[in-house]
């Protein structure tokens, strides 16, 4: 907010207060430090989107494709956590009635079950951290199925109702505005890219 002192030609500027928790940055971890827990001394109170937060771009990938073109990471799923990721892009797609993760036409080695079982193994042996995963119907891949939305409905629902036997709670969190660390901690948000064209109505 930029002010008019009257006794003056000069101008002042002057900020806002933030409405929002203040940040403390931890310490630099210590290289006796097993893993990247980045997440896990941050103030309960810093909202999620307060943070910058390290993501990978086709993530599953990493873990191999069936042609080497449709590669996007040299990772796999657990070192890409290992080195602090925590927000992965998925593209799920169907094959065979399931789910598959996919790039493009270009399938992966993981089906949506077993990349579910790295999800659910890093926040119940970290259950200071959480994971962030953007959701996309690889429709090039199954020729825009459209049973892709009620399938993955039914899959995220189930892991809705499974328990971090670290946290005592879901495995996931629902998505709100002011989500704060505390809140996600030992959880996963599933955000969807394209989810309103399998809703009936928009």
């Amino acid at each position: 907010i930029k002010t008019n002192d009257a006794t003056s030609d000069a101008w002042t500027t002057q900020f806002k207060p933030a409405a929002k928790k203040k940040i403390t940055l931890p310490a630099i971890p210590s290289e006796s430090q097993v893993g990247n827990n980045w997440i896990t001394p941050l103030d309960d109170n810093i909202y999620v989107s307060q943070l910058s937060i390290p993501g990978t771009h086709d993530a599953a990938t990493g873990d191999g494709t069936f042609f080497a073109l449709g590669q996007t990471q040299e990772l796999t799923l657990d070192q890409q956590f290992e080195i602090g990721i925590r927000a992965f892009a998925l593209r799920p797609a169907v094959s065979n009635g399931d789910l598959i993760l996919c790039h493009g036409a270009v399938a992966t080695k993981f089906n949506w079950a077993q990349e579910m079982e790295r999800f659910r193994y890093y926040p119940s042996e970290h259950p200071g951290e959480f994971i962030i995963a953007f959701i996309r119907h690889e429709d090039e891949y199954d020729n825009n199925n459209l049973n892709w939305g009620s399938i993955m409905q039914g899959k995220l629902e189930s892991l809705k109702a499974e328990t971090n036997p670290k946290t005592n709670e879901s495995y996931t969190a629902d998505f709100k505005p002011d989500r704060t660390v505390g809140e996600m901690r030992g959880k996963i948000l599933f955000l969807c890219r394209d989810w309103t064209k399998y809703n009936a109505g928009g």
